[in-house]
Parts: C-alpha cells; sequence; structure tokens
C-alpha cells in the first residue's frame, strides 16, 4: 500500500513535469519526467507483488479487513491497495513455569514445553480473532489452567508417580484448545517439583517403606523355609512310614512263602513216601535189600529172644 501511495505521487509529478516541459519545450525535462513515469509506474507493480517466505502462510489484508483467504509460498499477486502479512507454519517450541497446589494442598512448581504448530488454512481466522501472538494470547494461559487443575484433582505424592498419566491427560484437554483455532499442539509436564519440606518427608517415608519391605521379605523368607522344612519333615516321615509299612508286608510274604514252600515240601516228601509205599511188594523189598547188600553175611542172628552168634564157615 505504501509503495502503491508512493508510486501514484511520483506518477502525478511527472505527468506534471511532462505537461510543463512540453509548454515549455524543455527536453531534458521532459526526459526527466519520463524517467518519473517509470519508477512510478515500478512502483505500482511492485505494491502489487507479495513474498510469501517457505514455512509460512499469507493473509490478505483490504483495508484493514481479512479476506477468507490464504495465501501460498512465493510471489503472490494482488491489488495494490491490499497488505499482506505472513504468519509462520513451522513446527515451533516454547517453554514455561507455573506454581500450582495439589488436592492435599502442597505447593507444586512445574516446568513445560509446547510444541505447536499453525496449520494454514486457519492462519487467516486466527490472526482475524486472536492475531500472531497467539500463543501468549491464548494458547499458553489455558495450558497453564489445564496442567493446574489436573495438579489440583492429584495429591502430590502421586504427582511424582503420575506424571505421564497427567501428561495424557493435559493433552487430550489441549488438542481439543487445538481442533477450535486451528492448531497442532502437544504438551509435554518436564517436571515437578516441590518444597524442601515435603520433599525430606517423602524421603523419609520411602526409606521407612523400604525398611519395613526388607523387614517383610525377611520374614516371608523366614516363614518359607520354616514351612519347607515342616512340608521335608513330612515328607520323610510318610517316606519312612511308608518303606517301614512295605519291608512288613514284604517280611510277611517272605513268611508265607516260607510257611507254604515248607507245607508244600512236607506234603510232597509224604506223597512220595505214600507212594513209594504203596508200591513196595515182597519181591521189590528183597531186591533193595539185595542191592544195599555189602557183600558181609552178618554175624548176629535176632530172634525172639537173645542174639546167637553166626559162625563164619570161610574160616
Amino acid at each position: 500500500m505504501f509503495l502503491f501511495i508512493i508510486g501514484i505521487l511520483v506518477l502525478l509529478v511527472a505527468i506534471g513535469l511532462t505537461i510543463f516541459a512540453i509548454t515549455e519545450k524543455k527536453i531534458k525535462l521532459i526526459a526527466a519526467s519520463a524517467a518519473a513515469g517509470v519508477f512510478a509506474v515500478v512502483l505500482i507493480v511492485c505494491s502489487c507483488l507479495s513474498t510469501v517466505p517457505t514455512g509460512h502462510t499469507g493473509i490478505l489484508i483490504t483495508f484493514g479487513k481479512v479476506e477468507d483467504l490464504s495465501l501460498p509460498n512465493g510471489v503472490n499477486v494482488h491489488a495494490p491497495w491490499q497488505n499482506v502479512i505472513t504468519m509462520s507454519n513451522k513446527e515451533q517450541k516454547d517453554s514455561g513455569m507455573g506454581l500450582a497446589f495439589s488436592k492435599d494442598i502442597q505447593e507444586v512448581s512445574y516446568s513445560y514445553t509446547i510444541q505447536h504448530m499453525l496449520q494454514p488454512g486457519s492462519a487467516p481466522t486466527l490472526y482475524k480473532n486472536v492475531g500472531t501472538d497467539y500463543f501468549d494470547i491464548v494458547i499458553s494461559p489455558a495450558i497453564n489452567a489445564i496442567i493446574k487443575t489436573y495438579i489440583g484433582k492429584a495429591n502430590a505424592e502421586s504427582l511424582i508417580i503420575n506424571r505421564e498419566a497427567i501428561t495424557t491427560d493435559v493433552n487430550r484437554e489441549a488438542a481439543l484448545i487445538g481442533e477450535r483455532y486451528g492448531l497442532s499442539l502437544t504438551v509435554i509436564i518436564d517436571n515437578f517439583d516441590f518444597t524442601d519440606v515435603f520433599t525430606n518427608a517423602v524421603e523419609a517415608k520411602q526409606v521407612a517403606e523400604q525398611e519395613k519391605l526388607r523387614a517383610q521379605t525377611e520374614q516371608e523368607k523366614l516363614t518359607m523355609e520354616a514351612e519347607q522344612k515342616a512340608a521335608r519333615d513330612k515328607i520323610e516321615a510318610e517316606a519312612a512310614a511308608a518303606i517301614a509299612k512295605i519291608n512288613a508286608e514284604a517280611d510277611l510274604e517272605v513268611q508265607k512263602i516260607n510257611a507254604d514252600a515248607a507245607e508244600y515240601a512236607g506234603q510232597k516228601e509224604a506223597a512220595v513216601n505214600q507212594a513209594i509205599a504203596a508200591s513196595l511188594t515182597p519181591e521189590l523189598v528183597a531186591y533193595y535189600e539185595i542191592m544195599q547188600w555189602n557183600g558181609q553175611l552178618p554175624t548176629t542172628y535176632m530172634g525172639d529172644g537173645e542174639g546167637i552168634p553166626v559162625l563164619d564157615v570161610t574160616e
């Protein structure tokens, strides 16, 4: 717009000089007015061109009114009375700190990082409603309010171990804000810091819990060892009883087998004797006597009375 106004003024001056030069017939003045005219045209043409850098979006403004049009990267042509404002749509990173109170009224200092990126199509609306300082005006206060809300819902001690969960909740709320303004938002809670009194109390509690856990672990170990010993003694006693029972049953079985064998042997011998007795005849008895005779005659003959010597006639 500024170049356009300057160009018009220069053009008017050139036209005036040309008229004056023609009237006075001054050739040099005519040449100067022609050069001024060319310069004026160049200024007017330049006022119709605007360059949008890479990673930015152009916003077209006509006499202070924001047009619903996003200009792409590169050179853009527009009316000379229109201006172009650029807004970055690169990914940007800003950090901040804040102070809040937890559910149990503990003072909590926190630090955070916000990664934000403007969607090109949303640039005109965001510029019209908020402006180029949208981060400081809208985003930073909103994110701080969300973080403080979730800190206020939790006890200070739980914040130490649940920082990632709180970060997830904050990002869920931040996404809604991003949708409203055409922004991509990612919040990272870098740290929670507490007062020295609270930090010392937490450390003392952790030490006490560790000692308690160690004592509990030792007690559980002793209890387990006692239970294992009792179980082992029981198993050994049951095994000894089972072995004794098996040995006793085996002894009884052996005794029974021996008794049965003796009875069977007696029965067998009696049967044999009975069979032999049944098969004996006088002739067989005489035969066995002859087979058992050693060839010597008896020296004594036994009768009903005393023995009578037998004379040896072989001498």
